[in-house]
């Protein structure tokens, strides 16, 4: 970016009213409904996190003998050690998730234009989803920070000498160590390099993400007890999800309570002793999965509707919020989950109208690659809404591309694939639309 345009969006008011709105948004409800405990994997994510400030490290599980991805957890032990508290990680949150909005401005106006740009930070900046996960201690925010930050780079990267492309490597790097799905993501971010041929770019970004991730693994591989990258959760993601009982999943009307998902868990092929250490547990966990796969495989194929059902499910985290946990009055919990809903709506089905009539560079071919990557392990594994909102953050910006310029024509494949998507995506976000509104 040059200089005139980083002047341009220091001094953009547009942007800087997002921004402000952006913060007033997410601040709001952690004002109204300030967070004084925790919910599900929040709770298991403060306990490492303690584990790690005390000096011992990554650590496994709370509740069973798997490890996560130490990422989000370093993040909050980090707080911990230095503010005492790691709840004080969702002011950096909230405040931080600017930060966001301005990458999602950046990459609509370098690869659409600047009206496009606003809208983007816009579009960030009232999204209640975004909003609400901002101030939740879930990985999902970071996540979402670091896909933008990768994104950013690789376009600075590819104008620059070989040198730069360290820096998305090293960005990959800390993508993967906060969520481990993304080690897989690796080969769609090197297709930003392809169009040029700068193989010496790609080979530079990939070799810099892996030497920042070996430290951890070769820590991680001696301490659990076999080889492993960064985390051990897919033994236990294949198990839970393919298994007699039916399909987990943790959303507001669709999931389970505590009480039931247990009953649920004692219903099915049971899980192998807990006694064992992480990584061989993991891989036990995965062979009873494939087991039930290849004793099951019509049953497999057929709950793969219902998995995609689940991340296409315009509400969210936010409805069980409001409609469960915050229990607002009436009208302002209605107006909050349909905002969600046409939120989510919006984004599915005007972000693919304007990814594939506007997408012209290298963002195109990637983001679409992220998010057909991350549905294709939820047809596998289980689905949630919780999984769709990094997701959405990276269709936001090809929704502002389609507010910005609606008219734009969609011709030949393009329209060809629209129409294909949308013809398995509309179902899918009907499914459980009523949820929201009961």
């Amino acid at each position: 970016m040059s200089s005139a345009e980083g002047q341009r969006a220091n001094r953009d008011p547009w942007l800087w009213g997002a921004l402000v709105v952006g913060l007033v948004l997410r601040a709001l409800p952690w004002v109204i409904w300030p967070q004084t405990g925790c919910l599900g994997d929040e709770c298991i994510y403060l306990s490492l996190a303690d584990a790690m400030a005390k000096g011992q490290g990554m650590v496994q599980s709370t509740t069973l003998p798997f490890v996560w991805a130490p990422g989000y957890v370093a993040f909050l032990a980090l707080h911990q050690i230095l503010l005492g508290q790691a709840f004080y990680a969702l002011g950096t949150q909230i405040i931080g998730f600017g930060g966001t909005q301005l990458l999602a401005y950046l990459l609509a106006r370098d690869h659409l234009d600047l009206r496009a740009g606003r809208i983007a930070a816009w579009l960030y900046g009232v999204s209640p989803t975004l909003a609400f996960f901002a101030g939740h201690m879930w990985t999902e925010s970071l996540y979402l920070t670091l896909l933008l930050a990768i994104l950013f780079a690789l376009g600075k990267a590819r104008e620059r000498g070989v040198a730069w492309a360290v820096v998305p490597g090293v960005l990959i790097a800390l993508c993967v160590l906060t969520r481990g799905v993304a080690t897989y993501l690796i080969p769609i971010f090197l297709i930003a390099y392809v169009a040029r041929r700068q193989w010496k770019h790609a080979t530079v970004t990939a070799l810099a993400a892996m030497l920042c991730i070996a430290p951890y693994s070769l820590y991680a591989s001696k301490k659990f007890g076999g080889p492993m990258l960064v985390d051990t959760t897919l033994g236990q993601n294949v198990w839970l999800s393919n298994n007699d009982f039916r399909l987990v999943t943790f959303d507001y009307g669709v999931g389970q309570g505590q009480a039931e998902y247990r009953r649920l868990l004692e219903s099915g092929r049971p899980m192998c002793p807990t006694e064992m250490e992480p990584v061989p547990w993991g891989a036990c966990q995965k062979a009873t999965g494939m087991a039930w796969i290849r004793d099951n495989p019509d049953l497999f194929v057929a709950r793969i509707p219902e998995r995609l059902a689940y991340l296409f499910n315009p509400n969210s985290f936010v409805t069980r919020h409001a409609r469960a946990v915050y229990r607002p009055p009436k009208p302002i919990a209605d107006a909050w989950c349909i905002a969600v809903i046409l939120f989510s709506l919006a984004t599915v089905w005007g972000g693919t109208a304007g990814a594939f009539s506007r997408g012209r560079t290298w963002l195109f071919p990637v983001s679409l690659g992220i998010v057909l990557y991350h549905c294709a392990v939820v047809a596998v594994l289980f689905g949630s809404t919780r999984f769709r909102v990094p997701l959405d953050g990276l269709w936001l910006i090809w929704l502002a591309g389609f507010l910005a310029a609606p008219k734009t024509t969609l011709r030949g494949w393009r329209l060809a694939a629209v129409v294909a998507i949308l013809a398995l995506a509309i179902p899918l976000t009907l499914w459980y639309l009523p949820v929201g509104l009961k």
